[in-house]
């Protein structure tokens, strides 16, 4: 059973953690394994899956997901939007707090794979906490939906792996952003 203190340790958890970029060692690695993804021959349909699912991170998806888990749990609802805002609003905070540069601004070499250059701090990925902000209220809120819980979880995985091969997150930045969304979406679950 998630808790409330379980829920909230996780996604500090994962902002915390995610932080550990900012040591010389971490941030190298970080480095290669952006590189790793970003630069890969991968084949043709592969990237096209990806750039597919990169809407599915972004803010007005993760509107229309709140909305159709909100009709799918009317009383409960205002409790998920809350979540929600409350997972939004630390994102936001702690992008302009910390002010990571995006790969393409702080190293050479990366290739942006999406149609625009995002202007935004790097730290953490908000597409990655939205979609696994999803999965995670799915999961622990609406257990007798598992076709959802399931393609849910394909999309968490492409978004995430999506914002590297794209060029536009480290590693950290996803695992801070996903750690996020997982706490959020299972604190509505449990309050």
């Amino acid at each position: 059973m998630v808790t409330v203190a379980l829920a909230l340790s996780l996604a500090a958890f994962g902002l915390l953690s995610g932080l550990a970029w900012k040591i010389a060692p971490v941030q190298a690695l970080d480095q290669r394994l952006l590189q790793r993804v970003n630069g890969a021959r991968w084949p043709a349909w592969l990237d096209g899956l990806i750039q597919c699912a990169h809407p599915l991170g972004t803010k007005w998806w993760f509107v229309g997901g709140l909305v159709l888990l909100g009709l799918l749990v009317r009383p409960r609802a205002p409790w998920l939007a809350g979540a929600a805002l409350a997972m939004a609003l630390i994102e936001r905070a702690i992008k302009a707090w910390v002010r990571r540069p995006r790969p393409f601004d702080g190293q050479t070499g990366v290739r942006v794979r999406q149609s625009f250059q995002p202007r935004d701090a790097s730290f953490p990925s908000g597409d990655a906490a939205r979609i696994w902000f999803l999965l995670s209220a799915c999961a622990t809120g609406l257990p007798g939906m598992p076709a959802l819980c399931w393609a849910l979880a394909l999309a968490a995985g492409l978004v995430s792996v999506g914002r590297m091969r794209l060029g536009v997150h480290y590693f950290t930045d996803v695992w801070a952003g996903a750690l996020l969304g997982i706490g959020f979406g299972a604190l509505w679950a449990v309050v």
